[in-house]
């Protein structure tokens, strides 16, 4: 579960069919929603290779509704993301609802934010807490990028704990969980509207 959420943090790397939301166009995009996105990536000894995928989306009254197929070790799983003027939420992982959906981004990325929040997945409850970073350089196999960075911790489970570094234009760039090696972002594509 805790690598899924924060797995699912980095789907905080999404598709759009439709015309951007005009108060959407207003702000920096931490994670591209075009149809056709996809983000490679491995960690940094070569071993846990992934995908993302923007597989499809739709827009509504200024809601977007994303699906994404993550691959990791040969397994798939589709998640949703739901972007609105509040923010990138996750609403689906697998089969399992996220009640209420978990907001993995605000609309403005701003060093010092931080967010916390509950909510339910497969019957079990998930608290969580962001605080975003100061924008660093990182360096990936796709290049060195200016990304920040959002810790997220659960106040329950002091293991539980990840860092994603999100870069403007191009989505996760790395992801760093607690006791793990840090995945590192190989490969991007970023869909056409």
């Amino acid at each position: 579960m805790r690598f899924a959420c924060a797995i699912s943090i980095a789907l905080i790397t999404s598709a759009i069919a439709a015309p951007v939301p005009k108060d959407l166009k207003k702000r920096k995009v931490y994670f591209p929603t075009t149809a056709g996105t996809m983000w490679e990536y491995a960690g940094e000894d070569g071993a846990d290779r992934q995908t993302r995928e923007v597989r499809s989306a739709t827009e509504k009254d200024g809601v977007r509704t994303v699906t994404i197929l993550w691959t990791a070790d040969g397994t798939k799983q589709t998640w949703e993301l739901r972007e609105d003027a509040t923010g990138l939420y996750r609403t689906k992982m697998g089969a399992a609802t996220i009640d209420p959906p978990h907001l993995l981004l605000k609309p403005k990325v701003t060093e010092g934010d931080e967010w916390e929040g509950t909510y339910t997945q497969n019957g079990s409850e998930e608290k969580f807490r962001r605080v975003v970073g100061k924008a660093e350089k990182v360096k990936t196999p796709a290049g060195e990028f200016e990304a920040i960075p959002v810790l997220q911790t659960n106040p329950d489970d002091p293991d539980d704990e990840a860092t994603v570094w999100y870069a403007e234009g191009i989505g996760m760039v790395k992801l760093h969980q607690k006791h793990s090696t840090p995945l590192l972002l190989k490969k991007v594509t970023i869909g056409k509207e």
